[in-house]
């Protein structure tokens, strides 16, 4: 089973890390600027900044992502005896 599991995610990594890329990249430079002249921490910025903005990304990626776990069977198929 642990193979399984190490095959899927193993098939999946690249597309959602694509999707975080893309999204990451589409980001306002202009709210990243604000919160520098705030003086506001960067892992404060992380949380209260970025992942607001890449929200709606990463909730179509999750949902790509749970859709392709939905159609695994044929990987089960092969990689299991039944």
């Amino acid at each position: 089973m642990l193979s399984v599991l190490i095959a899927d995610v193993w098939k999946t990594t690249p597309f959602m890390a694509l999707l975080i890329l893309a999204a990451l990249q589409m980001l306002p430079k202009d709210c990243y600027e604000a919160a520098e002249v705030d003086g506001i921490h960067p892992v404060k910025v992380f949380f209260k900044v970025t992942l607001p903005l890449i929200k709606p990304a990463f909730m179509v990626a999750v949902i790509f992502r749970l859709l392709d776990a939905l159609r695994v069977f044929d990987l089960i198929y092969v990689l299991t005896s039944n």
